[in-house]
C-alpha cells in the first residue's frame, strides 16, 4: 500500500473543464423540451438537467452543433460560439446573465 502524497497538484496537472453560464432566456421554447428529452435519455450522455436549467457537454458535439434531439438555429449558434472559444460546457441557468449578441426569448 502506498502512502498518500498530500502535495497539491498544479492546474496544469489536473483535468478541468472550462464552463460558460448563459441564461436559459437564450433558449427557445422547444429548445428546453429538447434539452430536457435529451437529458431524460439514458443513452444521452452530454446533457443533464436540474431544477434552474441545464448543462451540455460540447467535448463530443460536432462543430456544427447537433445534438442528437434536435435544436434551433439559435442554440446551434450558441454552441459553434462556445465551441470556437475553447469552452467544453455550457451552463444554461435561469439566474445567469444574457448576452445581447444572442436572441432573449420569454416563454
Amino acid at each position: 500500500m502506498s502512502t498518500p502524497n498530500f502535495e497539491l497538484p498544479e492546474p496544469s496537472q489536473i483535468e478541468a473543464y472550462r464552463v460558460v453560464a448563459l441564461s436559459t432566456g437564450h433558449l427557445t421554447i422547444e429548445d428546453r423540451d429538447a434539452l430536457q428529452d435529451a437529458a431524460d435519455d439514458a443513452e444521452e450522455t452530454m446533457v443533464m438537467s436540474r431544477s434552474s436549467g441545464f448543462f451540455i457537454k460540447l467535448c463530443d458535439l460536432a462543430d456544427e452543433g447537433d445534438l442528437r434531439h434536435g435544436h434551433s438555429e439559435s442554440i446551434k449558434r450558441i454552441i459553434q460560439w462556445a465551441k470556437g472559444l475553447g469552452f467544453q460546457m455550457i451552463e444554461f441557468d435561469m439566474d445567469a446573465d444574457t448576452l445581447p449578441c444572442f436572441p432573449i426569448y420569454d416563454w
